[in-house]
């Protein structure tokens, strides 16, 4: 009896303490967010560090299973620092081929764009006039419309100061992804350099924590998902080049304007997984308009 009476009365407590709580959380909810947000940010360097070591192992790898099969070579003993180290190459020189392929084209693009824009205003504006004869107040509207570049470009001259401190800001934005890059990459090498080591650290952690059933549970689900996501980015990056090659291909021998470009920026984007595909369809349909509208219909169709 009186253990039954201590039981419901630990129950009770434990309801009471419960309901306290989620009262707490509810009014304060913006308490914990922002705590929850700091953890976050101190967090994410070592997030981005595991996502970089991840993705890099990859490549190395495949590089350490195919320049270092003999362990008899004195090369052998060098294989993870000389496998990281062409593996961050190959890594880093997509990356600037991407950057340094597509960035000028998007600048020229813009710049050839503000060229055309009084041009593209002239001739729409002329194709509406001739739906607005019966409506003189829409036709006057139209007419008086104009783009002024100029004012534009006043605008911001004038409102120097919000743009300085929004500069500022994304500056110290810039700085701080840039500080973040650098200690996630700093502890991908750390990382990649004793993998194996930090694999059995884990396991004995995991083993300590869980039962012996429920820890070779995890440790299961832990190498298929690795297997399943390695093997997932692996095809992808080959099925990105390989749309990347068809689309220059096929646009050079159409004679398509910056095929190079376009096909660089659909082998990038479709390393993104389900919308990639799209986004740089956006985008080269984008720059494709500006330069010569006529194939921009040619290249929707061919890429569905």
């Amino acid at each position: 009896m009186m253990k039954e009476r201590k039981q419901a009365i630990k129950t009770v407590l434990a309801i009471i303490v419960f309901t306290i709580l989620s009262i707490y959380l509810v009014y304060h909810a913006y308490v914990i967010s922002n705590i929850f947000s700091r953890i976050l940010s101190l967090l994410f360097p070592f997030i981005l560090g595991c996502a970089i070591a991840f993705v890099i192992n990859i490549p190395m790898r495949g590089i350490e299973n195919l320049l270092f099969k003999d362990p008899s070579k004195k090369i052998y003993k060098a294989k993870r620092p000389i496998s990281m180290l062409l593996a961050y190459v190959f890594v880093v020189l997509i990356i600037v081929l991407v950057l340094f392929e597509i960035i000028p084209e998007m600048a020229e693009t813009f710049t050839v764009l503000k060229e055309k824009v009084p041009e593209f205003v002239d001739k729409t504006k002329k194709w509406l006039l001739k739906y607005v004869e019966k409506f003189p107040e829409i036709k006057q509207q139209i007419t008086d419309f104009e783009i002024d570049l100029d004012a534009i470009g006043n605008m911001f001259k004038n409102n120097g100061s919000t743009i300085l401190s929004t500069t500022v800001s994304i500056f110290s934005s810039i700085i701080s992804v840039v500080t973040n890059v650098v200690i996630g990459f700093v502890f991908s090498l750390y990382i990649l350099s004793n993998k194996e080591l930090l694999g059995r650290q884990v396991k004995m952690v995991v083993y300590a924590l869980c039962k012996e059933n429920v820890a070779d549970e995890l440790l299961v689900f832990s190498k298929i998902a690795n297997t399943t996501f390695s093997k997932f980015f692996a095809c992808q990056f080959r099925e990105a080049i390989i749309i990347g090659c068809m689309f220059l291909l096929t646009m050079s021998v159409i004679g398509m304007p910056s095929a190079v470009t376009i096909g660089v920026l659909i082998g990038f984007t479709a390393l993104i997984p389900v919308f990639g595909a799209f986004i740089g369809l956006f985008i080269s349909c984008f720059m494709l308009f500006v330069i010569a509208p006529k194939y921009v219909i040619w290249f929707v169709i061919m890429f569905f």
